[in-house]
């Protein structure tokens, strides 16, 4: 039996000085509004994960910290371009999550190529991550489109001025290993900076007749963050890459390649007012032998924003614009067509007022104009009230579009004589309205969180691949616009603080969609019911113990291409890790995952890919 509450670690060791202050401070973010801003203050529903749960979470993967979230769909996948992992938030979880944005220090690395994420390729490490902002329902207002169902923004550390190193290595079964090395340090006195490096290499799944087949993984990731603060302005540089080499369906072999270089300026203009500009370059290479494709994506953006404050603080504005130019070229995917691009150009406001002490409007708007798409609205509106304080009632009200990728707008693909994908270069945006209602209010002093959200969401337009006449040789697989998607859903969840060390929590989130065409790669590739509960406790004399469990209920999964579908029967999920600091610099851990049986399936493959039962041993030291 699995207890339905646990214990979390929230702190390191021990209690603070003051054992009560971690009850009295109130959680805060930027995503929700791109500005600094209590949670109970987001128009949007908006979960935290903070570095003392990234740390203590055992986490392998970038994904496994959203796994137990409540809201999220996270399955462990592969695919034949070098996906290993689907994450999704609010449900309509697939290959390619085109309508999900996902910011790494507010920096976009949503592919407009393959309209989606390639979590595994992502330049960022889990030693880096200061705290990860989940904001579930659209927020295409601020950010523009592709972001209907929800956002999620990776915050790494920021360099601090004391010299600093840190080391782990982890050594487990599937031939798995793991090392990661930071360093923190300063140029001439006033340039801090943070280098880090971390390798992985595992090997080696169970199919479901017991045999061992090749599953390998080999993967650099290097980045740098430096700093530099002249007179009263922040200016901030981001580098990094990705090599990665790895066995995909079929046995093929994959080659992934990723650089990216940021350059944030940020100034206080005045006591209630900043201004902030970015651009960013991100340069991708794939490659799947030997007889599939390579490809090559480039993104380039800019963004400027201004922050205003003003009534005395009863309103708040932001407005700004960004400008983004994509292209992708592969021969065997666009045949002997020039790149596909994509250009962007975009304008938003964003304002929040007070008209009463106990009630926030928020308003939001955006009109962003694409070559692909023409000019696409977005808009956002909600309302917060609060008649006792740490009780918020919110209900709101968006409109978010979803771009079609380039992919599906220009492919010209032979994968076999007997089969051709074509692009449709007239596919429309997929269109999500969304309405909401939630209730945020904390209890005992803070001591216990309790959040509850009901939403309802529209989709019009939803593209899907469809095959134009199966009866022709060869056979034409192509896209359209043909669907139209609605989905009813509740999300729930508490956390009971026992100690500023120790605390429980709960999930629950349901959620039932329906369409239009009965597509069951649609209605039932969500769970219906999810459950997900866990956390650590800390022990005494160095001592901690963590545990995390989720429930699913059976759903479909099909690969993009739809060659494939199959349901999968409801499971449980359990994680735990067991560590020991003898010294304040030392840690000791023991974490395993998927512990409840030897193996289970989560995603369709075509090399039958089952997730085994995985245990590490972990070391890190810091000085």
């Amino acid at each position: 039996m699995i207890w339905m509450i646990v214990l979390v670690p929230t702190t390191g060791e021990g209690a603070d000085d003051d054992p009560f202050q971690l009850f009295e401070e109130e959680a805060k973010t930027t995503t929700a509004s791109r500005r600094l801003q209590p949670t109970r203050e987001s128009p949007v529903a908006v979960d935290v994960i903070t570095a003392e749960e990234i740390e203590a979470s055992g986490a392998v993967h970038l994904w496994d910290l959203l796994r137990f979230r409540v809201g999220m769909d996270v399955l462990d996948a592969r695919s034949g371009v070098g996906g290993r992992a689907i994450v999704s938030v609010r449900g309509f979880p697939r290959e390619y999550v085109n309508n999900m944005l996902v910011l790494v220090d507010g920096r976009s690395v949503y592919s407009a190529y393959s309209g989606g994420v390639d979590w595994e390729q992502l330049p960022v490490q889990i030693q880096d991550i200061e705290r990860i902002e989940i904001i579930r329902g659209p927020n295409a207002a601020l950010y523009g489109s592709n972001a209907g169902l929800g956002v999620i923004n990776i915050i790494t550390h920021r360099p601090e001025e004391e010299n600093a190193l840190a080391a782990r290595a982890d050594v487990g079964n599937q031939e798995t290993v793991r090392s990661a090395l930071s360093v923190q340090s300063r140029f001439q006195e006033a340039f801090p900076f943070r280098l880090s490096y971390s390798y992985q290499s595992e090997n080696f799944f169970v199919t479901p007749s017991g045999r061992w087949r090749e599953d390998s993984l080999r993967s650099n990731k290097v980045n740098f963050r430096g700093g530099w603060h002249p007179a009263g302005a922040e200016m901030d540089l981001f580098l990094g890459g990705s090599w990665d080499e790895m066995t995909v369906p079929r046995s093929r072999e994959g080659e992934f390649r990723t650089g990216f270089g940021m350059w944030r300026f940020s100034k206080q203009v005045a006591s209630d007012a900043s201004l902030e500009i970015m651009t960013a370059y991100t340069a991708q290479n794939a490659g799947v032998y030997p007889d599939l494709a390579q490809v090559d994506y480039a993104q380039f953006d800019l963004e400027a924003l201004y922050r205003q404050g003003w009534g005395g603080g009863l309103f708040e504005t932001t407005w700004g614009g960004n400008y983004r130019h994509s292209a992708a070229s592969s021969l065997e995917v666009f045949l002997e067509k020039p790149p596909q691009r994509s250009r962007l150009l975009r304008g938003f406001v964003h304002q929040t007022a007070k008209p009463l002490y106990s009630v926030i409007l928020v308003g939001a708007l955006s009109y962003e104009d694409s070559n692909t798409s023409g000019w696409q609205p977005a808009y956002q509106l909600a309302a917060l009230w609060t008649p006792v304080e740490h009780h918020t009632l919110r209900i709101s009200y968006a409109l978010a579009p979803t771009l079609p990728d380039l992919y599906e707008r220009g492919v010209m693909q032979i994968p076999s004589p007997a089969a051709h994908i074509v692009g449709n270069p007239s596919l429309r945006p997929e269109r999500l309205h969304s309405y909401e209602a939630g209730y945020r209010g904390t209890f005992f002093l803070g001591r216990l969180e309790f959040e509850s959200n009901l939403f309802y969401m529209k989709i019009d337009d939803v593209s899907a691949s469809f095959v134009e006449d199966p009866t022709a040789m060869p056979v034409i697989i192509s896209f359209g616009n043909r669907n139209r998607a609605a989905a009813r859903g509740v999300e729930t969840k508490f956390v009971y603080w026992l100690t500023p060390a120790t605390s429980t929590y709960v999930n629950y989130t349901f959620e039932r969609i329906e369409d239009r065409l009965d597509d069951v790669v649609i209605t039932t590739a969500t769970p219906r019911h999810k459950v997900n509960l866990g956390g650590t406790v800390y022990l005494g004399s160095g001592f901690s113990a963590g545990m995390h469990a989720g429930y699913k209920s059976g759903y479909t999964t099909a690969p993009a291409n739809r060659s494939l579908i199959e349901s999968f029967p409801a499971y449980w999920r359990l994680d735990a890790r067991l560590a020991y600091r003898p010294i304040r610099s030392v840690e000791v851990a023991l974490a395993g995952q998927n512990l409840l049986s030897p193996r289970h399936r989560e995603y369709i493959d075509f090399d039958g890919l089952e997730v085994p039962r995985t245990y590490y041993g972990e070391v890190s030291v810091r000085f």
